[in-house]
């Protein structure tokens, strides 16, 4: 195609091996540590719920910019790669964010309710 922005299949395998890696391993490194060290332990609240939060919000720039080629005529090289890395920065962290809210209010109260039973004080 002669009106193209990029050459379709590089810019396609390029798109989506350095934008699927370059989010992909962040994202499942950081739900591997929130799920598994921080969440049990209440801690980084702030930086998992918000880290979630700017993953989707980098899913919809790329499914913005997804769109924007498509409508232009680009060719599939071009839109393919931004619109599939953005739906799954999207569809994957956003139903995580509800999950990890709950989860960190239940760690929350674990630590409430053992604090409030420390070793050496008789139960009420």
């Amino acid at each position: 195609m002669d009106n193209a922005w990029f050459d379709a299949n590089t810019f396609g395998a390029l798109y989506g091996a350095i934008g699927g890696g370059g989010l992909g391993i962040p994202m499942g490194v950081g739900g591997g540590l929130a799920g598994g060290i921080l969440i049990p332990r209440n801690i980084g609240r702030r930086w998992v719920l918000r880290s979630l939060l700017i993953f989707a919000a980098l899913g919809i720039i790329q499914i913005g910019f997804g769109l924007f080629a498509l409508s232009r005529g680009q060719p599939f090289g071009i839109w393919y790669a931004p619109m599939l890395c953005g739906a799954l920065c999207v569809l994957i962290p956003s139903p995580l964010y509800p999950v990890f809210k709950r989860l960190y209010a239940a760690a929350a109260q674990r630590q409430q309710r053992a604090g409030e039973h420390t070793p050496g004080t008789a139960e009420p």
